[in-house]
């Protein structure tokens, strides 16, 4: 049976919820419309677009010309650099009764402070058994198995181990 995408609560006080009565049909100003083939239009593809989405073999293709890989790049060395690179000390909140709060944070601190190492300074992962390198193509499995997740499950928030249990229990890729 499948889940019906109604709203559990009403619609907040500016927006307007859309139905069979009261449905908005939203069309492009004049000025973002197509004018000719020289300047192209703003709300069309561009010919590069055009010529990956009839060339392109698979759809990675055109993922990796919309989203560039040196994104992926990026985001990888990021990663490393907020986990293994970064300084922190661990500290634990107060709640607004000023009691310490059982969940701890990490805050950002310096390297040295004035000429002494900061004091319980250590690096996010740092007690973690397994250091793991955090390459563009973990992230791009990462991103991948997230849109396959959706594909799969849509709303429904299930377990990613979920995909590679065997059937009935999952999706079973492998």
């Amino acid at each position: 049976m499948k889940k019906q995408m109604e709203p559990i609560r009403p619609v907040h006080y500016h927006w307007i919820g859309i139905s069979k009565e009261n449905n908005i049909i939203w069309e492009s100003s004049g000025t973002a419309k197509y004018t000719n083939s020289r300047e192209g239009g703003v709300t069309d593809p561009s010919s590069a677009m055009l010529e990956i989405a009839r060339k392109a073999k698979y759809l990675a293709d055109v993922f990796l010309f919309i989203v560039q890989l040196a994104l992926f790049v990026k985001v990888s060395s990021w990663t490393e650099k907020y986990c293994y690179n970064d300084w922190v000390i661990e500290k634990f909140g107060r709640d607004r009764y000023g009691k310490a709060k059982k969940q701890r944070h990490f805050k950002d601190v310096p390297a040295k402070k004035s000429r002494c190492i900061y004091p319980g300074r250590r690096h996010r992962a740092q007690k973690e058994r397994k250091k793991y390198f955090i390459t563009p193509g973990f992230i791009m499995c990462r991103i991948a198995i997230i849109i396959l997740q959706g594909g799969h499950f849509e709303t429904d928030k299930r377990s990613a181990q979920k995909m590679w249990r065997a059937q009935p229990y999952g999706v079973s890729i492998s």
